[in-house]
């Protein structure tokens, strides 16, 4: 046990005062902080934590310092200039979307006057054409209402 502590501290003190891009420190105990920065002192680790401040931990507290996960940054969407006009109000010669519910989603939006298009979008967007989807609120359904 000795052993493994005295190699835990000297490889500590090699990465002491290192910048870390974002780090884990894991604890003995499985807890863990994100860490932007740590160096050594004696027997005691100062992390400089990426929420802000510091915390002072004794090194047997510390069982290993691990990369955190770094996701690559996504690649930039083209944003099109200029939306197509989209028509809000029912006309006639309209398709069916072609989505699940397609044909019931055409009868309420013809019965509602309005653009079936535009209720197939809504019910993407609230549920993923999930007929059991429930929010964290409670609505309920397709469309997700109250």
């Amino acid at each position: 046990m000795k052993i493994k502590l005295l190699l835990s501290v000297v490889a500590l003190g090699v990465l002491s005062a290192r910048p870390a891009g974002a780090e884990l420190v894991v604890l003995t105990n499985g807890d863990f902080f994100k860490v932007t920065a740590y160096e050594l002192h004696g027997d005691r680790m100062r992390l400089d934590l990426s929420t802000g401040g510091r915390v002072t931990l004794a090194m047997g507290r510390i069982e290993r310092i691990v990369d955190d996960e770094v996701l690559p940054k996504p690649e930039p969407v083209a944003i099109p200039q200029e939306v197509d006009d989209l028509a809000l109000a029912f006309e006639e010669g309209l398709p069916v979307p072609d989505t699940p519910y397609g044909s019931l989603i055409y009868s309420a939006a013809k019965r509602h006057d309005l653009n079936p298009r535009l209720v197939a979008a809504v019910v993407r967007a609230e549920s993923a054409f999930n007929h059991r989807a429930v929010s964290p609120k409670g609505a309920r359904g397709l469309m997700q209402l109250m």
